[in-house]
C-alpha cells in the first residue's frame, strides 16, 4: 500500500497523516472526550484509535426529576505504510486532539538489490 492510498482512507474515516522528515504525524480531532476515555493500538501495518463517552445530566427541581444518559464508542483503524517503526511510537492528547508520531525507515523503498539473470 502506498502512502498516498494511506492517506486517502485516513482522510476519509477523519483522520489526517503525514509524512515528515523522520516520522509519520497522525492526528485526529476527539472533541469531548478525556484521555483515559480514549485508546490506541498499534499493529505493524494499522493504527487503531477507539474510544468511549460516557456522559450523565441530572436535573432536580421543585416539581421534577429529571435524568438523562448519552454512551458512545468509536473505532477508527487506518493502514500504516511500510518500513515505520511501531514500537518507538508516541502518543499526546492536548485540547481534544490526539497526536500520534511514528517513527518510519529513512529511507523507505529506497533499497536496491541485484537480481541474478538466468
Amino acid at each position: 500500500m502506498t502512502i498516498v492510498q494511506v492517506r486517502e482512507i485516513a482522510r476519509k474515516r477523519g483522520i489526517r497523516t503525514a509524512r515528515m522528515a523522520k516520522a509519520d504525524l497522525v492526528k485526529a480531532e476527539l472533541p469531548g472526550l478525556k484521555k483515559e476515555e480514549i485508546e490506541v493500538n498499534l499493529t505493524e501495518d494499522t493504527l487503531t484509535i477507539s474510544g468511549e463517552k460516557k456522559k450523565e445530566r441530572k436535573v432536580e427541581k421543585k416539581d421534577y426529576y429529571r435524568m438523562e444518559r448519552s454512551y458512545g464508542s468509536f473505532a477508527r483503524s487506518v493502514p500504516l505504510p511500510p518500513g515505520v517503526h511501531t514500537e518507538k511510537a508516541r502518543a499526546q492528547f492536548r485540547d481534544g486532539v490526539l497526536e500520534i508520531r511514528i517513527p518510519g525507515a529513512e529511507e523507505v523503498g529506497k533499497k536496491a538489490r541485484k537480481v541474478a539473470v538466468e
